[in-house]
């Protein structure tokens, strides 16, 4: 940001994210990074606007959050993670190389559940 302040992120609960400088009264954070679909989001500012708690981002820091995002949110969540600010280019490949790739039994579900979602299988029927 050119003047030294570290910068960090500020998120409400619609993922409405807007940068902030990083120190306040809490502990610096500077980057919570989580990977997700194969993207990295830097996920600071959330993590006090998460409705679950903190804790969940905070133990995803530096891991793969896909299928915990796919099976334990709504719908309404899985289209707000793609607005939460991308990891800085300059981490990711440290995050990378520290991060174990994904499996093939983990791609092999993903593209299972894609396939039933696409067919309908979670959709609410409320009847």
């Amino acid at each position: 940001d050119g003047d030294g302040v570290p910068m960090g992120w500020e998120c409400d609960e619609d993922a409405n994210c807007v940068e902030v400088p990083a120190c306040d009264d809490e502990v610096c954070r500077t980057s919570l990074d989580v990977r997700i679909h194969g993207e990295w989001y830097d996920l600071s500012g959330w993590r006090k606007a998460h409705p679950a708690g903190s804790h969940w981002i905070d133990w995803y820091d530096g891991r793969d959050a896909t299928e915990v995002m796919d099976a334990f949110h709504s719908e309404k969540a899985r289209g707000m993670w793609q607005r939460l600010p991308k990891s800085k280019p300059n981490v990711v490949p440290q995050l990378e190389a520290e991060c174990p790739p994904d499996t093939s039994a983990q791609v092999a579900f993903r593209k299972l559940r894609d396939e039933l979602e696409e067919d309908g299988w979670f959709e609410r029927d409320p009847v």
